[in-house]
């Protein structure tokens, strides 16, 4: 007779993983959605009857790794996910083809940094338009300064010419009100 032992696998919902690795739960989806992605495989993770994600201990390890990334060596999560992930697949020497997969991806990876390098070309583009209008309107604020301070000269000097003319009539109308007691003084002695 054959001994025939099951080779069952422990399997892990997300609520119970969750809190072994004290995370929230929309984070630890968050993770598993990241994973799914970085390894274009839906399927990853196995599902129960209600579609909910279960986890093997594996798993769990690969996801404790990213969060070990995350916190350690201060990497984004998209980082420590794509590190963990390409870390735990070339300690599996035993699948090749996986291994492979992952040297097309990191090769698509690179392919794909000359998007942002194109993006951060015409970022810098826009910076220098923008720079030059900033100069420009810098340049036309120094004409509108110096032309406000022309004016507010000029309306100083004819503030002063102004109250040197109210000064003169004040005066004269000083002169005259004297002029006139005098006389109203001398009119009425004879």
């Amino acid at each position: 007779m054959e001994d025939i032992t099951e080779n069952t696998t422990q399997l892990y919902k997300p609520f119970v993983v969750a809190k072994r690795l004290t995370i929230a739960e929309p984070t630890l989806r968050k993770y598993c959605l990241l994973i799914e992605k970085e390894l274009k495989d839906p399927t990853y993770f196995s599902r129960d009857s209600n579609n909910q994600r279960l986890f093997t201990e594996d798993q769990i390890a690969v996801i404790q790794d990213i969060l070990r990334m995350k916190n350690e060596k201060r990497l984004s999560v998209t980082d420590s996910v794509t590190f963990s992930l390409h870390q735990a697949v070339m300690s599996d020497t035993k699948d090749v083809t996986c291994v492979s997969d992952v040297i097309t991806d990191i090769t698509a990876d690179v392919t794909a940094t000359n998007l942002p390098i194109k993006v951060l070309k015409e970022l810098m583009i826009t910076i220098e338009d923008q720079s030059s209008k900033i100069d420009l309107l810098v340049e036309e604020n120094k004409a509108y300064k110096k032309r406000f301070e022309a004016l507010e000269k000029e309306n100083k000097e004819q503030s002063l010419i102004l109250l040197k003319k109210m000064d003169h009539l004040i005066e004269s109308n000083e002169q005259k009100d004297k002029t006139k007691k005098k006389f109203s003084w001398f009119s009425k002695r004879y």
